[in-house]
């Protein structure tokens, strides 16, 4: 198992680089000439070869958990997209991400991943909300 993980082209790298760590390191080859390699530190090197022989293959995937968690909910998601789906109150014709963050009260990067991930385009309000110039619009989207 470990030698088609390592040995497969469409394996990402990071993930095929552990299992030949541990295989180098089965034959007997030095850290220094492992690292060497493979591309990894003798440290990262050093960490897949304890992690492994402590837990076992399984330990070669990435954790669960890692990284950054969000930092907003469902709630926030559907009070952003819901209001950018209305008129802004201050007269303008769009929504601006500023704007949206400062309405619903999260950061303005928090609220450009929101409207990226309900793939929604500000500058395309008219469209978006079903309105359209076109006076047999309603007709044809039904």
């Amino acid at each position: 198992m470990l030698s088609v993980w390592a040995n497969s082209g469409k394996t990402e790298q990071r993930l095929a680089k552990r299992p030949a760590v541990i295989l180098q390191s089965d034959e007997g080859t030095l850290l220094s000439e492992i690292s060497m390699r493979t591309g990894l530190t003798c440290k990262i090197s050093c960490k897949w070869r304890k992690r492994f022989a402590e837990l076992g293959i399984s330990c070669l995937s990435d954790m669960l958990g890692r990284g950054r968690p969000k930092v907003y909910d469902a709630e926030n998601w559907v009070d952003v997209l819901a209001l950018a789906c209305t008129t802004p109150v201050d007269g303008s014709t769009r929504w601006c991400v500023r704007k949206l963050a400062e309405v619903v009260g999260l950061s303005k990067s928090t609220v450009h991943a929101i409207v990226l991930e309900g793939k929604i385009k500000l500058h395309k309000t008219w469209y978006r909300c079903g309105k359209s110039p076109d006076p047999e619009f309603a007709e044809k989207r039904s």
